[in-house]
């Protein structure tokens, strides 16, 4: 019972790390502008990684751990930093921190689309915090070959739980519709949507947007007087654009309207994948 039991984690451990690999190479594809190698292979980390637990609103406890090299950490963010601004590389260590956190919020989103797919409820991060996985975990690697040859690598585990839980058969939903098939044809002829390593497998991917009218910084003391009908200055005129946010980048500016009683923006700029970038800092 056990030997399946660990059969079932490693299988479980395999399928995340791909579907993490299939996500990471969309990602910087899309910021590089080009397709990057990658592959995921089985094995055991060196020591210094710095490592962040992922937790999944599946179950108690049940979480991925991505461990990066500091090295690999800067390689990353050098590569998506040269191709949208042309500067040689992450600047200091919280700029690479930054961009590459944004990377893997991006992942663990794409994380969570394919086990919601997988299990058929909706699936969503829950939090992440900054700890290793406990002893005796498995571990697999992926690794990127970024432009000019270097390379980069990832490494994952899973908790028992997150494993319990995706390995648990999933009993149909009474009445259930099927799911239209997806529409192939943009791949191209002989391409399967499973096979393809663009940007399709972020494309039901949901994130959080807002718009910024300004902002402002107050000490604590005018803070805990203000009352209503006070009034706090923001930092932009009424005639600047506001900024539409998604997923904490600032992607585009525009003016607000009114659309049948609700506020709304029309956008009027889109911003460069190298201003996008650095809004994350």
């Amino acid at each position: 019972m056990e030997a399946k039991e660990s059969s079932s984690a490693a299988r479980i451990l395999e399928w995340v790390a791909e579907e993490w690999r299939k996500t990471v190479a969309a990602i910087l594809e899309t910021f590089i502008g080009e397709a990057v190698e990658t592959s995921a292979a089985s094995g055991s980390p060196p020591e210094g990684l710095s490592w962040q637990r992922i937790d999944f609103d599946l179950a108690p406890g049940a979480s991925v751990f991505v461990g990066v090299d500091p090295e690999d950490r800067n390689r990353i963010a050098g590569a998506m930093l040269e191709a949208t601004s042309g500067s040689s590389g992450a600047q200091d260590e919280a700029e690479a921190a930054a961009v590459c956190e944004e990377c893997f919020s991006q992942a663990a989103a794409g994380l969570a689309q394919a086990l919601t797919s997988r299990l058929g409820g909706e699936t969503a991060p829950s939090g992440k915090t900054e700890a290793p996985p406990p002893p005796g975990t498995s571990f697999r690697v992926v690794t990127v070959r970024l432009p000019g040859g270097a390379e980069a690598s990832q490494w994952l585990a899973v908790s028992a739980a997150l494993a319990d839980v995706v390995s648990a058969p999933q009993a149909p939903a009474p009445d259930a519709p099927l799911e239209p098939p997806r529409e192939r044809a943009r791949l191209g002829p002989g391409v399967s949507g499973d096979s393809c390593g663009g940007v399709e497998v972020l494309l039901d991917v949901e994130l959080p947007v807002s718009a910024s009218f300004g902002r402002a910084h107050l000490p604590l003391k005018d803070v805990l007087k203000l009352t209503s009908g006070s009034i706090v200055e923001l930092n932009r005129s009424v005639s600047e654009p506001v900024e539409i946010i998604v997923n904490n980048c600032v992607i585009a500016r525009g003016e607000v309207v009114v659309v049948e009683g609700n506020y709304g923006v029309r956008i009027t700029e889109i911003i460069s994948r190298c201003e996008r970038l650095r809004t994350l800092i």
